[in-house]
């Protein structure tokens, strides 16, 4: 989808599970590039958002871009994207979070059809009732606001930005969980017998 830069939000520091997320094997394939690629399919760009060595995505074929501002968060990571679409002319921003392999592959179309009327707004991916934050549609736009907010406010959460935001929401469902994420290591356990059984006849296709 063309005027979308997805930013895949990798800073996270995978305490509960003692590894670093992003690039654990799920079905054989880092974590990191299945969201990639899943998210390639959906966007026009992609970048990666992610401090340290660069080098351990590089068979992502992405730019990886370090937070801005250090230890902030998934909200770093947004604050990053949102200044490198900025710099690329591209209005829109997309955040994924790596640790989440099976979002909805019509997730960028669907948010932003659900401000087609008013592109100003941010749209927030809900299932089950619940806001997904880190799944969310960023007007670039909304980048002098971001910075005025994190000057401030002592909030540093996705959930307290974009409340203040009044985002739309759109529901997905679906099976798997489409937000399923990985957290701890029962977690990767239960994502790998859907692999197994989503890619039983496709292997290693992606997304």
């Amino acid at each position: 989808m063309k005027d979308v830069v997805g930013v895949v939000l990798a800073g996270g520091r995978s305490s509960r599970m003692g590894a670093e997320k992003a690039l654990l094997a799920l079905g054989g394939i880092p974590l990191v590039e299945r969201v990639t690629a899943r998210l390639r399919a959906q966007v026009e760009k992609v970048v990666i958002g992610a401090n340290g060595d660069p080098d351990r995505f590089r068979r992502c074929a992405v730019p990886v871009v370090p937070d801005t501002v250090v230890d902030c968060g998934p909200i770093g990571g947004l604050l990053t994207g949102l200044l490198w679409a900025r710099s690329a002319g591209l209005p829109f921003v997309l955040t994924v979070a790596c640790d989440t392999p099976f979002f909805p592959v019509d997730l960028a179309r669907r948010l932003l059809q659900s401000i087609e009327h008013d592109p100003s707004r941010t749209a927030v991916a809900r299932s089950d009732g619940h806001d997904h934050y880190t799944f969310a549609l960023h007007p670039t736009a909304c980048l002098d606001d971001l910075l005025a907010w994190l000057d401030r406010s002592a909030d540093r959460s996705l959930r307290g930005w974009l409340e203040g935001r009044r985002p739309a929401n759109v529901e997905f469902e679906g099976a798997p969980a489409p937000f399923f994420n990985i957290n701890a290591p029962m977690d990767l356990v239960l994502a790998e017998t859907w692999v197994n059984g989503l890619e039983k006849y496709s292997r290693p296709r992606l997304p």
